[in-house]
């Protein structure tokens, strides 16, 4: 071939060439998404990689428009709009059933404006999506995502990432997906799963079911009658507006019940449970639960049932007095009002057997244990406690989970009952009775109580005691071998005794004054300190003044008309001092 015959064959190649590219169709780099038809009604989008996809989706009958933010390459079914390369029109031989979208590798969005239903997946990267009026399926995948669905029934899946779900109006099902989700249900009856992470997920409007999953979760269920379940983790649920139920199922959970006839369950671990308004059944579950009685209101009525654990129903924020007792006797606990100086019930609540902690609030309380060993906490108010049977501990005003810190300045009366119960008064002045016989009651057997009066002026009763006491008395100290034969009572910080109505003997301890008052029977009493007072009461008493550090000395005092023998200290002082009483002053130093 000579040389102009090679040129000209090089030049119509080239022109050639030219004049191809100029007619066919715009040259793609290899990253362009595509768009086509599929099937007869379906259209698909799949995004190039690298990109930065921003669609927007709009339908016209038959006609489907994509629009992006990129180039966009026409495939099947579809053409490019004339002078836009990102957009692209595609029409189906029906009316258009399903338009699937698969983003890629980088922050997209999607945004759905017509009511054919979408699937759509993000792909990686921080994705905002948004679905249309249809019943769509969106699936946010790795990143960390924003999926709202717009009108209709949607599937909403959040994927990796720790993402933002919202379900707007329709019957949604949302999943959160591994990571911390905040899902919000919205209008409609929504299903709604956090799966794995720590998620916030309210159902708002609507009757919702909600499940936290694993981790430690935040559920609300707004208005309408909702299901919310925690899962595993230390989870809070709320349940506002409705009747709801509501479940902590694994963990140490906190439940509000809110307003409505409420269910509560804390299951496994130690919960807080509040029914919140209106007619409540509370169940703990296993674990120490503790159950929170809220502001009295009308219709209250509340069951409290302990299940599995050490569990404690307090009225602790309560200004009104309260009765409370738990001896499972159907609507007999709640708060009491004076009306025409006659108490009357307000509230009908149920405290179960298997609650073994009662709590008062400021009021003037009553609170009774059971069979059981039981801890009874009067609170603020001058409360009236009784163990009743089992080996009880009660306190007197507040604690702080040390005995000696109950500092409520109120008077109570602290009733041990059968079994080896413990006493704490308070800073107030109380008076408290290790253990309750009287002769109309079937005898119990008596109990080693543990009697800390506190910090106030306090008094130990063995007022009912089923027979005679001995008792040495050490205001701030302690001593033990108290009370009836082989009781073993232990008592601390007690300024004042009273006796039984047997033969008993009572003895002060040094260094402190002691007030002693013997009651019937043929009692012996003894100060070892100055300023003590003795009373004996009914019975021929025998009565030791002890040593005094001043000119008054220790009062003595007789009350009756027997023979009673009376021995002064350093100093002593005899009441009353007239013949009429049948005193008789035998020694005196």
């Amino acid at each position: 071939m000579s040389r102009s015959q090679w040129l000209t064959h090089v030049g119509v190649a080239l022109l050639t060439t030219v004049a191809i590219g100029a007619t066919g169709s715009p040259a793609f780099a290899a990253g362009t998404g595509t768009v086509s038809v599929s099937g007869t009604s379906q259209i698909v989008f799949k995004a190039g990689s690298g990109k930065v996809n921003t669609l927007r989706i709009s339908r016209s009958g038959r006609t489907v428009t994509v629009n992006d933010g990129v180039t966009l390459k026409a495939g099947k079914g579809c053409k490019q709009v004339k002078n836009d390369r990102t957009q692209v029109r595609c029409t189906t031989k029906k009316t258009p059933a399903l338009i699937t979208a698969y983003l890629g590798d980088k922050n997209d969005s999607l945004t759905g404006n017509l009511g054919t239903p979408l699937k759509v997946y993000g792909g990686s990267g921080n994705d905002r999506l948004t679905g249309g009026s249809g019943n769509d399926r969106i699936v946010g995948e790795s990143g960390n995502d924003r999926v709202y669905g717009a009108a209709g029934n949607d599937s909403l899946d959040g994927g990796t990432g720790n993402d933002r779900i919202v379900g707007n109006q329709g019957h949604d099902k949302v999943w959160g997906g591994a990571g911390d989700d905040s899902i919000l249900g919205h209008d409609g009856d929504d299903t709604l799963y956090g799966d794995a992470g720590n998620d916030v997920i309210e159902g708002s409007w609507g009757t919702d079911k909600v499940w936290g999953g694993s981790g430690n979760d935040r559920l609300g269920g707004g208005d309408g009658n909702d299901r919310l379940d925690g899962g595993a983790g230390a989870d809070a649920l709320t349940g506002a507006n409705g009747h709801d139920s509501l479940y902590g199922s694994s963990g140490n959970d906190s439940i509000d019940g809110g307003t409505g006839n409420d269910t509560l369950h804390g299951g496994d671990g130690d919960d807080a449970l509040k029914g919140g308004t209106d007619r409540d059944k509370e169940y703990g579950g296993a674990g120490n639960d503790r159950f929170l009685q809220s502001s009295l209101s009308s219709g209250d009525d509340d069951l409290f049932v302990g299940n599995a654990g050490n569990d404690e129903v307090s009225y602790v924020s309560r200004t009104n007095p309260v009765y409370l007792s738990n001896n499972g006797v159907s609507r007999d606990d709640g708060a009491r009002r004076n009306l025409n100086d006659k108490w009357v019930q307000v509230e009908f609540d149920t405290i179960s057997t298997d609650v073994e902690s009662l709590v008062g609030g400021a009021g003037h309380d009553r609170i009774f244990g059971g069979r059981h060993a039981d801890i009874l906490t009067g609170g603020r108010g001058s409360d009236l406690l009784d163990g009743g049977d089992g080996n009880d501990v009660l306190y007197g005003g507040g604690r702080t989970g040390v005995p000696d810190e109950g500092n409520e300045l109120f008077n109570n009366t602290l009733i041990g009952g059968a079994g080896d119960d413990r006493l704490f008064g308070g800073a107030a002045n109380d008076v408290l009775i290790g253990d309750y016989n009287t002769p109309s009651d079937i005898p119990r057997p008596v109990g080693t109580d543990r009697l800390d009066g506190g910090s106030g002026d306090n008094t130990v009763s063995y007022q009912y005691a089923g027979s005679r006491v001995a008792v040495l008395a050490l205001q701030r100290g302690s001593s033990s071998e108290n009370g009836e034969k082989d009781e073993n009572d232990y008592i601390r910080n007690a300024g004042g005794i009273i006796g039984s109505g047997y033969d008993d003997e009572l003895t002060g301890g040094g260094g402190y004054h002691t007030d002693f008052r013997g009651g019937a029977g043929n009692d012996v009493m003894r100060a070892l300190t100055a300023g003590s007072q003795l009373m004996g009461g009914t019975g021929e008493d025998r009565i030791y003044g002890g040593p005094a550090t001043s000119s008054w000395g220790d009062s003595l005092y007789v009350d009756d008309h027997v023979k009673d023998e009376l021995i002064g200290g350093t100093h002593c002082n005899v009441f009353p001092l007239d013949e009429a009483s049948g005193c008789e002053l035998v020694h005196q130093n």
